[in-house]
């Protein structure tokens, strides 16, 4: 949640101080897009819409670079075997899954595994980012939604009215988050994902470029005994991931351009006030 707040305040500030740093920021995009000085260029830098549809193909141009380059990852990194029985694991739904198995806790609030669902194999779709543990360097958390998602959900749990924050009741919102099970698919999953060390606290270390990917995981869940959740207040139940199967992308334009758009509004949908 720190990080989420952060990255709300972040946006905001920057969006409501500074020299027209909004102007700023879309002639530095039309640029970007190859739009040299002329009546398209004004076009492109009169508002944020106007901006996004003169620079969309560009967008998807970049786009298309950025899965080709995950795609070469995917194959390398589906390679990497974990030495795990993959039909030892039932494929679940996972939000059928949760929900036919959830407990709510002590608090009220989030959930708890029954002791039935708990360290039982399971395989799910599901899109996922890995991002930046606040608590220790060098140390990752698998998320298994989008960080636009989880800002969207962290809006609608608080509302300023009058200068002050009131928490909304929100009902039937859970998050899991994933850990890995041991080092050996901590180290496939960081080494060909994330890369080379970059702690950026308000971003995560590694996003899917296109967020209705599913790819599958392979693990087990824990909740009450497992001690590494003092790390992960955030959550209440983790997912142990044992092994991950990454689906590659289509560099389809027009699915690309819904991704786009889509993104966009739920952007729209956060800022507006």
């Amino acid at each position: 949640m720190k990080k989420i707040s952060l990255y709300i305040f972040l946006i905001l500030f920057l969006s409501s101080c500074g020299d027209n740093p909004g102007e700023k920021r879309r002639k530095t995009e039309c640029e970007k897009a190859g739009l040299k000085k002329g009546s398209s260029y004004e076009a492109c830098i009169e508002n944020d819409d106007s901006t996004f549809l003169y620079t969309l193909d560009f967008a998807i141009d970049e786009k298309i670079k950025e899965i080709k380059e995950y795609n070469l990852k995917v194959e390398k990194f589906n390679k990497i075997e974990m030495g795990i029985n993959k039909d030892e694991y039932e494929r679940v739904n996972i939000d059928s899954f949760l929900s036919n198995n959830h407990i709510k806790n002590k608090s009220g609030l989030g959930f708890e595994l029954s002791s039935d669902a708990q360290r039982k194999k399971i395989k799910f779709n599901s899109y996922f980012e890995i991002n930046n543990n606040e608590y220790a360097t060098r140390s990752y958390y698998i998320r298994f939604s989008s960080l636009l998602d989880n800002m969207r959900v962290f809006k609608e749990m608080f509302e300023v009215k009058k200068g002050e924050v009131k928490q909304r009741e929100v009902k039937d919102i859970t998050e899991i988050g994933g850990a890995f099970q041991n080092i050996e698919i901590e180290r496939k999953t960081i080494d060909e994902l994330v890369g080379p060390y970059t702690y950026q606290l308000s971003s995560p270390g590694f996003t899917v470029p296109i967020g209705d990917t599913q790819s599958t995981f392979y693990g087990y869940f824990l909740s009450e005994e497992n001690k590494i959740l003092e790390n992960y207040s955030w959550s209440d139940s983790l997912f142990y991931i044992e092994d991950i199967e990454l689906k590659t992308i289509s560099t389809d334009r027009s699915n690309i351009q819904t991704h786009l758009v889509n993104q966009r509004k739920k952007m729209a949908v956060l800022l507006e006030k």
